[in-house]
């Protein structure tokens, strides 16, 4: 104890489905915004803000994941913005 306060101690432990979602969501975020980069001038404002925004949604799931602010349902909202921006830069780029 520091000062009358707990220390942290317990750790977060994700399962193995859990870890590859996240390894996924990092890799489809970097591949996504490399692509975004690459084809940044000839993109359209909108197309461009839809991207952005789901990579928006994804990093601060994943921010709220290594806080470990994790509820039941963090993992499902990041498998569906996982699939959603999968489809929109499959679409898109």
């Amino acid at each position: 104890m520091l000062f009358g306060r707990k220390e942290k101690t317990d750790s977060i432990t994700l399962s193995d489905f859990q870890q590859d979602m996240v390894c996924k969501a990092e890799k489809l975020l970097d591949v996504t915004k490399s692509k975004l980069k690459s084809k940044g001038k000839s993109l359209t404002l909108t197309p461009k803000r839809q991207i952005m925004d789901d990579c928006n949604r994804i990093e601060k799931l994943l921010a709220k994941i290594r806080s470990g602010k994790i509820n039941d349902s963090t993992f499902e909202k990041l498998d569906k913005a996982i699939v959603c921006l999968e489809t929109t830069s499959g679409n898109i780029l």
